[in-house]
């Protein structure tokens, strides 16, 4: 959980400054594995008083990983290094707060994903939901040529809202592909992209 702290951080602020006038805030986690990342947001904007109006949708294709995620249970030795990225995202709060242990695994506090659904999706055969202000979708696209990039990264550009957040993975090589007219890059060093238009 809050791997790449940087982009965990920066995002709180970007999510602050934009989010905090709005009704409803739509997340999409496209390839979200074991889930993390969907408790890593949880917390975040729970720290950032605006759970109560988010919902997400997290999708994968391998369906022992959504699993996982929905049951939120990870081996304590993975929470050592979730506790470690968590205080370098927020030194002050104690990660133990959003979880219970029975001492050899931690089960997630799942209110965090009280309105998050989980389901299987394909990126290349599925057609893609829509009316999102957050995308993620990191480390993904690195498995793509770069013609799937493209086609890829248009749907996933109708598939957010007006304004809306796409954000890639450190070890993805996609801004080449970006198209200008569509996203602008609104945060390098956590590489956070945001819709145009």
């Amino acid at each position: 959980m809050f791997r790449d702290p940087v982009l965990w951080r920066n995002l709180k602020k970007h999510v602050e400054a934009n989010f905090l006038i709005k009704r409803k805030v739509h997340t999409w986690h496209a390839g979200c594995s074991t889930g993390e990342e969907v408790y890593s947001l949880g917390i975040l904007l729970k720290e950032s008083r605006m759970l109560h109006k988010a919902s997400a949708v997290a999708t994968d294709f391998n369906q022992n990983s959504i699993e996982e995620a929905r049951s939120g249970v990870y081996h304590k030795i993975k929470m050592i290094e979730n506790e470690s990225n968590y205080r370098e995202f927020n030194a002050v709060d104690n990660f133990a707060n959003y979880y219970t242990t029975d001492g050899k695994h931690a089960t997630m506090d799942p209110q965090l994903i009280r309105n998050t659904e989980f389901r299987y999706h394909n990126l290349i055969t599925d057609s893609f939901p829509n009316g999102f202000d957050l995308i993620f979708c990191r480390n993904v696209m690195i498995y793509f040529d770069a013609i799937a990039k493209v086609k890829l990264l248009d749907k996933f550009y109708d598939a957010l809202n007006p304004g809306g957040y796409f954000i890639i993975g450190f070890f993805d090589t996609i801004n080449y592909l970006m198209d200008s007219k569509k996203f602008k890059l609104a945060d390098e060093e956590a590489k956070i992209f945001q819709k145009v238009g």
